[in-house]
């Protein structure tokens, strides 16, 4: 009964190093395929007066994967001056909720329709330990119309804004919320500065480092081995007694 125990926990190891290695990510991406998979935007009326709202498009540029609306979408109306638009867009439901300071990395694709977000745009994580917390990322002018892969490493040194110890405040059940701050910025067409489908997201995820992949998968093999290794020297041994007594 032991050896069974003992069989299904390594088992089930196996199982949960097959779906890292499968994806080598903590939760599956989040490719957009059929809706926003719950973000949602702060609508950013109180910048420039206009509006903001999510699409998952069937038009437009493709997705990375070549899948035309397999992507969300971040539709920007400008309100006109005195301030640019500056939305932000979170995800507190849809989202890894487990211990982030395991993860190395959040990766994700995005695309400019019309012009590049400003300087100062950034990842954000919302934690209930230490406050939020800020990374930016720069989309060049020059890449506007191409998706262009963005990977956000989640080591201490790379994010800003937040309380206390970085780790901690990413620590297990403590991060609420992701999201991405678009900056915006007047200097394009004067009152005019996004249309409809502005920007687009695709391929969202959390990323493990390989090495802890592989000593997972180690780890289960020893424990594979340290399960069977008894029956098989038994088998062995009553093999070569049989063997002795017919000779």
């Amino acid at each position: 009964m032991k050896k069974l125990a003992t069989c299904l926990a390594v088992l089930g190891m196996l199982g949960m190093v097959g779906m890292v290695e499968g994806g080598i990510t903590l939760n599956s991406p989040r490719t957009f395929d059929s809706g926003t998979d719950g973000w949602f935007t702060d609508g950013g009326t109180g910048d420039g007066g206009g509006t903001t709202s999510l699409s998952n498009p069937s038009t437009g540029s493709p997705s990375p994967g070549g899948n035309p609306g397999g992507y969300m979408g971040i539709n920007i109306v400008y309100g006109g001056p005195p301030l640019p638009q500056d939305p932000s867009i979170s995800n507190t439901t849809e989202l890894y909720t487990g211990d982030y300071s395991i993860a190395e990395s959040i990766q994700f694709d995005f695309i400019a329709y019309d012009h590049a977000p400003a300087v100062g745009s950034a990842v954000v994580l919302y934690t209930s330990t230490g406050g939020t917390w800020t990374h930016a990322f720069t989309y060049l002018e020059s890449q506007v119309g191409s998706w262009v892969h963005f990977v956000v490493p989640l080591a201490a040194s790379a994010w800003v804004g937040g309380v206390g110890d970085f780790q901690t405040a990413i620590g297990p059940n403590t991060v609420t919320g992701v999201g991405l701050d678009i900056e915006g910025a007047i200097s394009f067409g004067g009152t005019q500065r996004f249309g409809i489908d502005s920007f687009g997201i695709d391929n969202w995820q959390y990323t493990i480092p390989e090495p802890r992949t592989y000593f997972m998968l180690a780890a289960a093999l020893l424990g594979l081995a340290s399960t069977f290794r008894r029956p098989i020297q038994d088998s062995l041994a009553k093999i070569k007694k049989a063997g002795s007594t017919s000779s």
